[in-house]
């Protein structure tokens, strides 16, 4: 508020040398901590003067804080082309305020490359396409005085051209924007005082629920000119918006009187529609906060939910392109490799029941694989009739996906148990059949063949299962 102030009226010798005169001098401003008020006081020889004052809180904007990519503004803002698009000057206004003059250039680019001829609303096709024509524009301290009186008088206007503007803090002071109801912040602003000034821009027709919504990313908040309640305002996640903001101004800051019109973090915890009298009431009937967000705060939720969602469907692709055939064709080949301890009368009832370990079970496991991150995990989500079959299945997976880590006192034992198990099995099948594992796999499969030839009636299902 101070730079703002000393940007707006420059050098003060001027004041000064009126108040010598004894000529009356009035200071106005809407957002002015004790800090700040004492240094206009001081800068400005008002001394003893009378202060009237009120909590700069506008009870119908709701505040939010969002991430957005940089480095990919359009993702960010396609949202607003589109409808700069379709509905041309019908456009709701947008004030996005950058930290960055660099930030102001590129989106100014960004909108210019994508909307190209309707970048401008020419009724009559003679008009010139110019700053006078345009849906959108650039305001920052070099900019030319009369495009910002150009800018200044179309976005103001209830109904003017100019429907979108990217600015930096040069827009903040004096200007009386008529029907906006959303500022954005790309980057927070230096203090908590300079943001409510910045957002006093718009929402001045209480009538209307108006948005100021920042957006923050990687490394918006390094710079040192940024002071730590603004910084603090960033990071919370859990404590009202509105009363942070306060905060400077009031000793006793108070939430908004409707939960979903307050802030982002209280419209998740807004029962407005529950009418219970509980003093301490549990209902879970909270409102629909996507009713009640901005339209870039809706936009990057639900960007973010398919986003999630894409990369869910990209994990499990890749689990099922990599891994699922390597893990199915060892786990039948641990299948096969148990019939050999099995007796000839027993196959006759079928390799699932006989071994335990169905084809069924290997099917699930492995069309499962994403779902799989630990020992536990396999033993709760599948029905296997033998611990042993457990452990074993759990050792092809966890040596097969590379990032299944097993940190628990349990799994160490269970990694043990299996290194004993294998050693016991490798024992038994040297005893008794004296041949390698390839050896073992073909015996295996002329026992079935023969058993299966000689039982018609389960032909087709042995040969199946195995």
């Amino acid at each position: 508020m101070e730079e703002a102030f000393r940007a707006e009226y420059g050098h003060l010798s001027e004041l000064r040398s009126m108040l010598k005169r004894d000529v009356p001098f009035v200071a106005l401003t809407a957002t002015a901590t004790d800090a700040v008020r004492t240094t206009i006081i001081k800068d400005l020889c008002m001394f003893g003067c009378v202060q009237l004052l009120t909590v700069p809180n506008k009870p119908h904007t709701k505040f939010s804080v969002e991430t957005a990519n940089v480095e990919d503004l359009y993702s960010t803002f396609s949202w607003l082309i589109d409808e700069l698009e379709q509905k041309q000057q019908d456009t709701a206004k947008v004030l996005v305020f950058c930290r960055k003059r660099a930030h102001v250039r590129d989106l100014y680019e960004l909108f210019h490359e994508h909307l190209g001829e309707k970048s401008y609303v020419c009724p009559n096709r003679t008009e010139p396409k110019d700053d006078r024509t345009r849906l959108f524009a650039m305001y920052h301290r070099r900019t030319h005085k009369q495009v910002k009186e150009t800018v200044e008088k179309e976005f103001c206007k209830a109904n003017g051209i100019v429907r979108v503007v990217f600015c930096t803090v040069a827009f903040g002071m004096g200007v009386d924007v008529k029907g906006a109801q959303l500022v954005i912040h790309l980057g927070p602003s230096n203090a908590l005082d300079d943001y409510l000034q910045e957002c006093g821009r718009v929402g001045r027709d209480t009538n209307e629920m108006s948005h100021a919504v920042l957006l923050k990313y990687k490394g918006c908040t390094c710079s040192k000119n940024i002071s730590k309640p603004m910084k603090e305002y960033i990071k919370n996640n859990s404590e009202c918006r509105r009363i942070v903001l306060m905060k400077e101004f009031s000793k006793n800051p108070s939430k908004g009187d409707i939960g979903h019109a307050c802030c982002d973090i209280c419209s998740k915890i807004c029962k407005c529609k529950c009418h219970c009298s509980t003093p301490n009431c549990t209902c879970s009937d909270l409102c629909q906060v996507a009713e009640y967000m901005s339209p870039i705060s809706s936009h990057l939720t639900n960007a973010t939910a398919i986003r999630n969602e894409n990369s869910a469907d990209k994990a499990q692709k890749m689990v099922s392109n990599q891994m699922i055939s390597e893990v199915r064709r060892q786990l039948l080949e641990y299948r096969a490799k148990l019939a050999n301890n099995i007796p000839h009368e027993r196959l006759l009832t079928g390799l699932d029941l006989a071994s335990g370990f169905s084809r069924a079970l290997i099917d699930h496991v492995t069309s499962s694989l994403h779902l799989i991150d630990s020992y536990e995990t396999l033993q709760k989500k599948f029905n296997f009739l033998s611990t042993e079959h457990a452990k074993y299945t759990w050792k092809i997976i966890s040596e097969i996906i590379s990032d299944v880590h097993s940190d628990s006192e349990e799994d160490a034992d269970v990694s043990s148990a299996i290194s004993n198990s294998d050693e016991d099995n490798k024992e038994v099948k040297d005893s008794t059949s004296g041949t390698d594992t390839d050896s073992d796999d073909y015996n295996t499969i002329r026992r079935v063949q023969r058993i299966c030839l000689d039982s018609s009636d389960d032909e087709h299902s042995s040969m199946d299962e195995l």
